[in-house]
């Protein structure tokens, strides 16, 4: 099987995008923290298509920032996965979509360069199921072994995918909240003792949710490690405790941006921009 990622026509923002790569993460490094399990058990329903012949629909749910998008990449990258799909391709699917665009750009091309092959296809960040239902008919059931990956926050969409059971995508654990942010800033060397306080407060705040740790240990990462930048940041963190999930994270990311030094605001700004609230 070749392994084969192709490019093809994006279409705006605001519709279905069938693009050869998935987005990269916030910080770029390829360590996946939380989701060991789901890995590996995606991987085996992946490379089992030799096995299971039929076309096969893999769902991965849980809320916004949660870490859907980067267990979907995780896999979708992965060099055994690779090797096992001759085609593979990515399609960010937004909350509106104009089906007459998506035929334009992909219609009747896509589906013939898919219709004697094993192909892979993730389908990110679906909002309902007319959705699927409008996109499934470019996805032939070929009996090739292909798999079709669907990330969404609604757990009755992908109940009515017909598919295999969902991969439920929850909040990290304590000790995975930290392993994660400490990979993400120092990258397997050692913490400074006197930030270290700041940064298990900052951790503890973040609630468990992957967006929020990797955006600001990713901006910690690049900034000057002293205990005055990480106690603001820390500050900013915990006196958002009793915002409602979405106000928090959205409130954690933009009181960030105010301790950071001007070269890095951009990064901030862009990063933000690319990843939340439905890209991670």
């Amino acid at each position: 099987m070749g392994g084969n990622s192709e490019v093809a026509p994006l279409t705006p923002a605001t519709q279905p995008s069938l693009i050869s790569d998935p987005p990269t993460s916030v910080s770029g490094h390829p360590k996946v923290v939380g989701f060991e399990g789901h890995v590996s058990s995606m991987k085996n329903q992946l490379i089992d298509a030799h096995v299971i012949k039929c076309r096969k629909v893999i769902p991965i749910v849980g809320m916004g920032g949660i870490g859907k998008t980067t267990l979907a990449r995780f896999v979708y990258e992965d060099r055994s996965v690779q090797r096992r799909f001759d085609k593979r391709y990515w399609v960010t699917v937004s909350q509106e979509y104009d089906l007459l665009q998506i035929f334009q750009d992909l219609g009747t091309g896509l589906y013939q360069k898919l219709k004697g092959c094993r192909y892979l296809i993730v389908l990110d960040g679906m909002w309902d199921l007319t959705a699927w239902e409008d996109l499934r008919q470019y996805f032939p059931e070929n009996n090739q072994g292909s798999r079709i990956i669907v990330t969404t926050r609604d757990s009755q969409l992908a109940t009515g995918l017909g598919s295999t059971a969902s991969y439920d995508v929850s909040f990290l654990n304590e000790d995975k909240s930290w392993e994660l942010f400490y990979h993400r800033v120092f990258g397997g060397m050692w913490c400074p003792v006197e930030l270290e306080t700041f940064g298990i407060q900052i951790v503890e705040n973040c609630r468990g949710f992957p967006l929020r740790i990797v955006t600001i240990a990713g901006l910690l990462s690049k900034s000057n490690k002293t205990c005055e930048c990480w106690n603001c940041v820390s500050k900013d963190v915990s006196s958002l405790i009793n915002l409602d999930d979405n106000e928090h994270c959205k409130k954690v990311l933009s009181l960030s941006y105010g301790c950071l030094p001007l070269h890095l605001k951009p990064l901030f700004e862009a990063n933000t921009r690319n990843t939340y609230p439905t890209s991670y």
